[in-house]
C-alpha cells in the first residue's frame, strides 16, 4: 500500500467532521474498535457500570418512609441492577475484538490465557486466601462458619451455580461478610474458558451466527427453566441462562469490524430504539410486581440496549465525550478492584454509614443521603486503588511476557 493511502486511511479512521453546539464545524475523534487496543470511551462505560453496582448495592431497602427524595432514590437503584449486564455486554465484546485481532498469533491461547490470569487471579484469590485464613474469622458466627465451609465453590468459580441450587444469595453471604457477588465473576469466567476456542475455529460471518445461536439458546433455557418451575435467581445466575448478554457484546465485536460504529447504529437504529425503549418499559412494569413475566425476555432486550449504548459511545460525539470524561474513566480504571472488594463490607458500611445515621437525627433523612454515598462508594474507592497501586501493577507488568 502506497504512503498517500496509508495516510487517507488514517485520516478516515481517526477523525469524523461534526457539528458543534454553536453550529460550528469540528472535529471529534473517531474510534475503530476493530483496530484500536484501548479506547477510552470505554473505560468511562465501564465507570458506568460499577457506579450503577454500587448505587443498588449500598442503597437500603428497608426504610418505610414518606420521604420523596428516599421513594425516588430507591426505585432508581432498583433498576441499577443491569450494571452487571452491562459489565457482561462489554466484556464480551472486548474479550472478542482481543481474540479477532490475536487469532493470527502463534501464542493466541498462551498470550490470551496468561495475560487473563495477570489480570483476574492475583486479587481475586487474595481476598479468598485473606478471608479464609483471616483470625477474626474463628469466633464469628455460625452462618460466617457455614459460608467458608463451601470454600470449593470459590476456588473453582462455581459459585452462581452454588447459589442457583440453594435457591438464595444466603450461603454466599452473611450480616458481617458477602461474597455473593462472586456470581457473576463466575459467569464471566466460564465465558473465557470456552470462548476463545470457538473465535479461533470460527470464520467471523460463522461466529456471527455462533452468537445469534446462543442468544437463541439461552432464551429457551430460560424459558425451560421457568417452566419446570425454577425461581428467578436460577434465572439470573447461571451460566447457561444469562451467557446471551455476553454473546451479545460479541456480536457487536464482530460486526464493528465490518462496518464503522456509527455506519453499524444507523443501519440496526430500530434495534436499539426498541431495546431502549423496551427495557424502560420493563423496568417499569418491574416495580409493580410482574418479574416473573418478563425476566424470560429482559436479559436479552437489555443486553441489546446496552450493546447500542457501547457503540454509541464509539461513535464520536456528545455522548462519547460523556462517557470519556474524566470522573467516568477514573471509576472505570479502578471498576474490577471495587467490585471485588465492595461486597466485603457492604453490609456494615450500609448499617455503620446509614442515611438514617449520617443525617444526624434531625429527622429529615434526605440530610443523609449524600454522606451516605460519599463514604459508602468511596471507602471501596480507596481500598481499589491501594490494591492497583500496591498489588494488582506488579502482576500487570508480567503481560509483556504474554505478547
Amino acid at each position: 500500500m502506497s504512503k498517500c493511502a496509508v495516510s487517507c486511511a488514517k485520516v478516515a479512521s481517526t477523525n469524523i467532521i461534526a457539528k458543534g453546539s454553536g453550529g460550528q464545524v469540528s472535529e471529534q475523534p473517531a474510534v475503530n474498535p476493530a483496530r484500536a487496543a484501548h479506547i477510552p470511551a470505554l473505560d468511562g462505560v465501564r465507570g458506568i457500570a460499577i457506579l450503577m453496582v454500587l448505587f443498588e448495592h449500598f442503597t437500603p431497602k428497608y426504610y418505610a418512609t414518606n420521604s420523596l427524595p428516599l421513594r425516588f432514590i430507591e426505585q432508581l437503584a432498583h433498576s441499577c441492577w443491569m450494571g452487571v449486564d452491562l459489565f457482561f455486554v462489554l466484556s464480551g465484546f472486548l474479550i472478542t475484538g482481543i481474540l479477532l485481532r490475536a487469532r493470527s498469533s502463534p501464542r493466541y491461547f498462551i498470550s490470551f490465557y496468561g495475560r487473563r490470569a495477570l489480570r483476574i487471579f492475583p486479587i481475586y484469590y487474595l481476598v479468598l486466601v485473606l478471608v479464609f485464613l483471616s483470625p477474626w474469622l474463628v469466633t464469628q458466627s455460625n452462618d460466617v462458619k457455614r459460608m467458608l465451609s463451601l470454600w470449593p465453590w470459590y476456588w473453582f468459580y462455581a459459585t452462581n451455580y452454588l447459589i442457583a441450587l440453594r435457591g438464595s444469595f444466603q450461603p454466599l453471604d452473611s450480616r458481617t461478610l458477602g461474597l455473593g457477588h462472586f456470581w457473576s465473576l463466575a459467569v464471566e469466567e466460564h465465558f473465557y474458558l470456552l470462548w476463545p476456542t470457538i473465535v479461533w475455529i470460527c470464520s467471523e460471518r460463522t461466529l456471527a451466527r455462533v452468537c445469534l445461536a446462543i442468544m437463541a439458546t439461552a432464551f429457551a433455557l430460560r424459558c425451560w427453566a421457568a417452566w419446570v418451575g425454577h425461581d428467578l435467581i436460577y434465572l439470573y445466575v447461571t451460566t447457561h441462562c444469562r451467557m446471551d448478554s455476553l454473546a451479545v457484546g460479541a456480536l457487536l465485536a464482530v460486526l464493528v469490524r465490518q462496518r464503522e460504529p456509527r455506519i453499524l447504529l444507523r443501519r440496526y437504529k430500530w434495534v436499539a430504539l426498541s431495546a431502549g425503549a423496551a427495557t424502560v418499559i420493563i423496568s417499569a412494569l418491574q416495580q409493580r410486581g410482574l418479574q416473573t413475566a418478563l425476566t424470560i425476555v429482559e436479559y436479552s432486550i437489555v443486553a441489546l440496549a446496552f450493546a447500542a449504548f457501547i457503540c454509541l459511545s464509539l461513535c464520536g460525539g456528545r455522548v462519547s465525550r460523556m462517557v470519556s470524561s474524566r470522573p467516568l474513566r477514573f471509576f472505570g480504571i479502578y471498576s474490577y478492584g471495587i467490585y471485588i472488594y465492595h461486597g466485603l463490607f457492604a453490609t456494615k458500611l450500609t448499617e455503620t454509614f446509614s442515611i438514617k445515621k449520617m443525617s444526624f437525627n434531625t429527622g429529615h433523612l434526605w440530610l443523609g443521603i449524600l454522606p451516605h454515598y460519599v463514604l459508602c462508594i468511596g471507602i471501596p474507592l480507596v481500598v481499589a486503588i491501594l490494591s492497583y497501586h500496591l498489588i494488582e501493577m506488579h502482576f500487570l507488568k508480567l503481560k509483556r511476557f504474554f505478547q
